[in-house]
């Protein structure tokens, strides 16, 4: 997933300083992902800049959102999560360096959690599935 954090010009009671894109990998048909090579991810010193812009261009725009909180400690409420519906092309050996560069970054611990509970949230998308229907 990709985030990006509020840093300027927020309202002193704004409780969601976090916007999250989850994108989800598809390594079935293993075709490379140009976003992910052009991440240049299997250097050793893997640092970028990102331009979101030529990503953006590639995916279809339907999305789902949703109020919820990080998937690390302390799992604070502060995070609009924006999940896209098409899954992205990746390769094994994409999936690989990434992995190894996850592990040498933060000594193989996971940034992982179960799954929660809905509770109260309201998941809503911007797209329709029927002509009756509304999105939310």
């Amino acid at each position: 997933h990709i985030v990006h954090t509020l840093t300027e010009g927020e309202p002193p009671d704004y409780a969601y300083t976090k916007a999250v894109v989850g994108i989800i990998f598809d390594d079935s048909s293993n075709i490379p992902s140009p976003f992910i090579e052009s991440l240049h991810a299997e250097s050793p010193d893997f640092q970028c800049t990102v331009d979101l812009q030529n990503f953006v261009n590639t995916i279809p725009p339907k999305f789902y959102h949703y109020q919820g909180s990080l998937t690390t400690p302390p799992c604070s409420e502060i995070v609009n999560w924006i999940f896209l519906t098409t899954p992205q092309t990746i390769s094994k050996e994409q999936i690989q360096n990434l992995s190894k560069i996850w592990e040498r970054h933060l000594d193989g611990c996971k940034n992982n959690r179960f799954p929660r509970l809905i509770n109260s949230r309201t998941i809503c998308r911007n797209f329709k599935t029927s002509a009756k229907e509304g999105v939310c």
